[in-house]
């Protein structure tokens, strides 16, 4: 049997002996159904076809078996409330979807919705709902101001148009306007969510360009001979006259125990202090014919190698 309420044709189908009222619904020219209306006929537990469907959801071919439209889409076009989306099957969709359901309830209900839904002659005029003139009238007059803001602004603008729709004509629009809200609101967690990922991956990369910048600096004899200062630097704090004495303008390093430093660290000692000869902190001495670097002095009766080191190029004092 087929009736209308308010303009919108109904299928009244006859089930088990029981008489259940089914809006008609078309989109894009198919006949379709909600999952929860699938649960309903076949009186199951409410979210049992929405798992199926997810549990199957690679067999299913979007725009062919079903089609899903937003939270504003679902409640201007068929007048369901969806929060979180409205998914629709069509004949197909339906029919893979219930494949799993066998009892005899089922197959009552499979024939019924074929014969009298999705094939039977019902009325082809488009869904209407009366309190739907103005407000689209108002929307289509703000397409314009819509066309270039962001996709939250123009929710946003048609929240604030049916607000001045509903002052004007005392049609109750504030579900749609939540909707409206909730949507803009969800829009801008995503952005700023996906800002905030943005801007972590960009310190992420910039702090790995910079470990990975101090490595290979690290490696040259630059970045040797700053590593040999930073070291002399922190033992002379602690070590003092153990490590370095002073005399007049230059601090004496004992050689031995700056190459034992070079050894641990793996690095090349007289190439560390012809880098530093270059940055004018280290002398080059001349013993004979050959240039070195250090030059032996007697401590205390002993002879001890030195490298001379120029102290107002290095600030000791900053150690603390």
């Amino acid at each position: 049997m087929v009736y209308e309420i308010e303009n919108l044709a109904v299928v009244r189908l006859t089930i088990a002996e029981q008489k259940h009222d089914l809006f008609v619904k078309d989109y894009r020219n198919q006949r379709v159904i909600t999952l929860k209306e699938v649960d309903t006929l076949h009186c199951r537990v409410d979210g049992t076809a929405r798992r199926n469907f997810n549990d199957n959801r690679k067999h299913f071919i979007e725009g062919e078996d079903f089609f899903v439209r937003n939270s504003y889409e679902a409640k201007t076009e068929f007048g369901i409330t969806a929060p979180n989306g409205l998914t629709l099957l069509t004949e197909s969709g339906y029919l893979m979807l219930v494949k799993s359901f066998t009892d005899d309830l089922a197959w009552q209900v499979q024939r019924q919705l074929v014969k009298h839904y999705f094939r039977g002659k019902v009325s082809s005029k488009p869904t209407k709902f009366p309190w739907a003139d103005d407000m689209n009238k108002a929307l289509r007059q703000d397409a314009k101001l819509t066309k270039d803001l962001s996709k939250v602004a123009s929710i946003r603008l048609r929240a604030s148009t049916l607000r001045q729709v509903q002052g004007n004509t005392g049609h109750n629009y504030s579900e749609l306007i939540a909707i409206l809200e909730a949507d803009a609101d969800a829009q801008e967690r995503k952005i700023a969510e996906s800002e905030a990922r943005a801007e972590q991956k960009r310190i992420e990369t910039e702090a790995k360009a910079a470990r990975k910048e101090a490595r290979e600096e690290a490696k040259t004899p630059t970045g040797q001979a700053k590593a040999a200062l930073e070291w002399l630097r922190e033992e002379y704090a602690k070590k003092g006259e153990k490590l370095a004495h002073i005399q007049d303008d230059h601090l004496l390093v004992r050689y031995d125990l700056w190459k034992l430093w070079a050894g641990n660290h793996r690095l090349n000692l007289t190439m560390i202090l012809r880098e530093l000869h270059k940055q004018d902190i280290v002398e080059l001495l001349i013993e004979g014919d050959k240039p070195r670097y250090a030059l032996k002095k007697r401590i205390e009766g002993k002879p001890v190698s030195f490298v001379w080191v120029k102290r107002d190029k290095i600030n000791l004092l900053e150690v603390v």
